[in-house]
């Protein structure tokens, strides 16, 4: 119990929770907009669109719970966020003029 307590009481824990809540916002906000914009370029059927979302899901979960922990034991948070915004805005100009489901696919596994 001491230890839940401790965590409650953390100074930074508004400032913690504030960050985490915008940028799973941010994460979902990009996912619902893509998911319509590629429903409607690629002409999806329902079947199609659930297996889009629950990739864009798996890729999320797998990097946040896999590759970011790995790689935080070898680089600084600088260095992690500015890859990842790099990574993330490289991929995103790659998909906006994407032709193929399956380059989507593949380019959105480094967005997840």
């Amino acid at each position: 119990m001491s230890q839940i307590s401790s965590i409650l009481l953390h100074a930074d824990l508004i400032a913690i929770l504030a960050v985490h809540a915008m940028s799973c916002f941010g994460q979902f906000c990009y996912i619902s907009s893509v998911s319509l914009m590629v429903r409607d370029r690629f002409e999806l059927d329902p079947t199609h669109f659930g297996y889009l979302l629950s990739f864009f899901g798996i890729t999320y979960s797998l990097s946040m719970w896999i590759l970011v922990p790995r790689l935080s034991a070898y680089l600084s948070e600088v260095s992690i966020l500015a890859a990842g915004l790099f990574i993330t805005g490289a991929m995103r100009v790659f998909n906006a003029q994407n032709t193929s489901l399956f380059r989507f696919y593949f380019a959105h596994a480094f967005i997840g």
